[in-house]
């Protein structure tokens, strides 16, 4: 009996054949068979977490379902229990006063799981909130590709204000968010006002080049309007939307913030496509075609049609 430890690992990948070959003989004339063949079969689980439809209004009442889909590859005969945690921006209030946590399970063979995060709606005028679902407490032999996605709760509602009696020649000047890169200023804007702003949320300083943005905002006599245009770079990474929060701050010339802050969201337009094999360790007929199965998958952004070529090498002993 000749054995061979094969090391194990948690990397997903395709079934591994090898051959054990036989040499140098001595004590017998010849080989009946010189060679036998093992295959290293995958027993490894990918797990990956994607904003489904994540960035959207919360309402004004009632409940607003943000959804995030679960997907595993590799070894899924077996079932799976997940922990996920919801983080961020937003705090307990918005999810009815509790942040969101429990279980994603996965029954025997099953490969996708929508997780459904509810978003209480109000009537408070606020910044756009971010927040971050993520995905923990793996069984052995599975690994995360992706452990997080990110929601964006987009507040739609602006409440009135009254213009406050201020005294004589006092300017009132409210700076408020328009848009994720428009400020406005309303009241009387005879002078110059001028406020800070800077880059935070999700998105670190690569998505920008290497550096968080910020500067300031100058509006001069008269002026009621101003864009600021925040820069995101490219690539080419498969990844989950990324949130990011334009902040203003030190305000001068000016009574008053109306809004603070503003939200925007990096969607990701990336696709990665993957191959593992399904079925494709068996015995061949001695007649007829035996299937062989291989499964591809693409992640990332999936709203349009993708190809992709394949080509069958043989493996030679």
């Amino acid at each position: 009996m000749l054995t061979l430890n094969v090391s194990g690992d948690t990397t997903v990948e395709n079934d591994e054949a090898f051959t054990v070959t036989l040499s140098s003989l001595v004590g017998a004339n010849s080989f009946g068979t010189s060679t036998a063949a093992g295959t290293i079969v995958n027993d490894d689980t990918q797990v990956s977490i994607v904003a489904t439809s994540a960035s959207q209004a919360e309402g004004n009442s009632g409940n607003t379902p943000f959804t995030f889909t679960v997907t595993r590859s590799g070894a899924i005969n077996l079932g799976a229990n997940l922990l996920y945690s919801v983080s961020g921006v937003a705090n307990a209030a918005d999810f009815g006063g509790t942040l969101p946590n429990g279980s994603v399970i996965f029954a025997p063979g099953q490969s996708s799981q929508v997780l459904t995060i509810n978003v209480s709606g109000d009537t408070t005028v606020e910044a756009d909130e971010s927040f971050t679902v993520t995905l923990s407490a793996l069984s052995a032999g599975t690994s995360l590709l992706t452990s997080t996605a990110s929601g964006t709760i987009v507040t739609t509602t602006r409440k009135s204000r009254s213009r406050r009696q201020v005294r004589a020649k006092q300017k009132e000047i409210v700076v408020t968010r328009c848009s994720p890169s428009r400020f406005t200023r309303t009241g009387i804007t005879s002078g110059v006002a001028t406020a800070n702003y800077a880059v935070s949320g999700v998105a670190d300083a690569a998505d920008f080049g290497g550096t968080l943005p910020s500067g300031t905002v100058t509006f001069t006599a008269g002026q009621t309007s101003q864009v600021v245009t925040v820069s995101v770079s490219g690539d080419t990474i498969v990844e989950t939307d990324e949130a990011f929060n334009v902040n203003l701050f030190s305000l001068s010339g000016a009574t008053g913030f109306g809004a603070s802050a503003a939200s925007g969201t990096i969607v990701n337009d990336d696709t990665s496509v993957s191959i593992v094999a399904t079925d494709a360790n068996k015995v061949r007929n001695g007649v007829g075609t035996t299937p062989f199965l291989f499964t591809i998958t693409r992640t990332g952004l999936l709203t349009g049609a993708g190809s992709v070529n394949y080509q069958v090498y043989r493996y030679r002993h």
